[in-house]
């Protein structure tokens, strides 16, 4: 045993006396920068916590492993679920934020082991300190979960963690209800014809998209298409007289359009809503919760907006136009939106594994849980509607890095705007473009004074754009 010499490298009290207890041989080192699985000649290891309705359980898997929610609950017999970080904080109130212990017992709470830490001879621990790492003996914490349940319930990632689909790996139409069957049995092939014959999208929503492509179009185009739909004008009514707005400088009671379009809501926010409920008609409301719902319209809006201001500082070439690219904004996830809507099983599935497996790309665990990514009913679902190739484009390919083709400046500036705006759970795609922004921001024909630009007017307009998600998700 070997006792912390810094402050910062100080375990938790209870994890201390526990190892002391079992006479655990440990060491206690810096959280070193590097990721790599044996950076320090030790086995990286990861403590994963979950709780059901029988109580909470700490999952012990090497690093670089995705965990498989569905073996562990097999295997323990349990329904159980990621822990959410209030629960995190009371289980184990002398831990960091999001840095579990490495071992359950101390704090009463059942440990279970996946076979695949047992490969090395040391192993690299979370400490519960951010800072810190436990270092310990492999066969020393064979000792200390001797009695703990032990079973593979997680797989290795790929070796290539940036694994996304390339537009010519991507499922032809052929493929696509065999692979939508293969994920959903018994629902499957309903769903699909239900997308498949989609093309029935609301009057209001085609005439919404009519007057988005059109650059000359204003708020007057916009009020004449929306007063022939009766609740989608009275919901922007409603939307206008929200008390939020009397906050931003507006006060008094607005009955008509017109005032509600161009002084209160605004153009963008106008559309966005109008087509918005025009969606919920189609797609249901089913599938995820109010907050999911809101996170999932804020980076819609966040997204198109600042889509919308990038567009219009690109050149003409590009063809990319800022009507066309705020509707691609609005449109480039609704594959998550259909899977939450209409398989809100597969879809808490996929929640649940984003959260067990931080910073995996989202179409990376779509092809190892699914077999089909969001991009992918995305695209076959704008493209059964009949919607322009600019947006089944944009739906299709924004996690494409590679791809080229006819109206690609859209599917890469989406993908740039992920990598821009912050992320906020996983209906924002839960993206890995990061490390792309310079190259696509060059690609764009984009320069770095202009991007700064464009993320200043949406940090300005952040208030009224998480107002209009509230009411989107209402």
């Amino acid at each position: 045993m070997e006792t912390e010499t810094s402050p910062e490298l100080h375990l938790p009290a209870g994890l201390k006396r526990f190892l002391e207890q079992q006479r655990i041989h440990y060491r206690v080192t810096a959280n070193p920068p590097s990721r790599g699985l044996r950076s320090t000649g030790s086995l990286r290891c990861r403590s994963v916590a979950l709780e059901d309705e029988k109580g909470t359980v700490l999952a012990l898997v090497p690093e670089d492993h995705l965990v498989d929610i569905r073996l562990l609950n097999e295997m323990l017999g349990r329904e159980l679920r990621p822990m959410k970080d209030t629960r995190l904080r009371s289980i184990f109130p002398d831990c960091s934020p999001d840095c579990p212990p490495p071992l359950g017992q101390p704090y009463a709470v059942e440990t279970v082991v996946d076979i695949g830490l047992y490969t090395g001879l040391e192993l690299s621990l979370q400490s519960g300190r951010a800072q810190a790492r436990l270092l310990v003996p492999t066969r020393d914490l064979q000792q200390a979960v001797n009695n703990c349940p032990l079973g593979r319930f997680s797989y290795p990632a790929s070796p290539d963690r940036d694994n996304t689909l390339k537009h010519d790996q991507m499922l032809s139409d052929s493929q696509i209800e065999p692979a939508l069957a293969e994920l959903f049995p018994g629902r499957a092939m309903r769903s699909a014809e239900r997308c498949r014959s989609l093309p029935v999208l609301p009057t209001t929503a085609w005439k919404i998209l009519e007057v988005t492509a059109d650059i000359h179009a204003g708020a007057r185009d916009l009020k004449r298409v929306i007063e022939q739909d009766p609740s989608i004008s009275a919901r922007l009514l409603q939307c206008a007289n929200a008390p939020a707005y009397g906050f931003f400088g507006f006060s008094g009671r607005v009955s008509d359009l017109d005032t509600a379009i161009a002084r209160i809501l605004g153009f963008d926010r106008a559309l966005a809503i109008a087509f918005g409920m025009s969606l919920h008609q189609v797609l249901g409301r089913n599938g995820p919760d109010a907050d999911e719902l809101e996170s999932y319209h804020r980076n819609t809006v966040y997204r198109a907006t600042l889509a919308k201001y990038l567009a219009g500082s690109m050149p003409s070439e590009s063809g990319v136009t800022p009507g066309t690219a705020y509707m691609a904004g609005l449109l480039h996830n609704i594959g998550l939106l259909f899977l939450a809507c209409n398989f809100p099983e597969q879809y808490r599935l996929l929640l649940h594994s984003a959260q067990l497996n931080p910073g995996v790309p989202l179409v990376s665990l779509e092809s190892s849980l699914l077999e089909i990514s969001h991009q992918e009913l995305g695209g076959h679902l704008l493209e059964g509607w009949g919607l322009p190739g600019e947006l089944i484009v944009a739906a299709r390919h924004h996690h494409d890095t590679d791809y080229d083709r006819e109206h690609s400046g859209y599917s890469q500036l989406m993908r740039l705007c992920s990598a821009l705006v912050p992320k906020q759970g996983l209906l924002a795609g839960h993206d890995d473009a990061e490390p792309d922004r310079g190259r696509l921001t060059e690609r764009l024909g984009l320069n770095d004074a202009a991007v700064e630009a464009a993320m200043q007017r949406l940090a300005d307009a952040y208030p009224l754009l998480d107002e209009l998600a509230q009411r989107l998700a209402a």
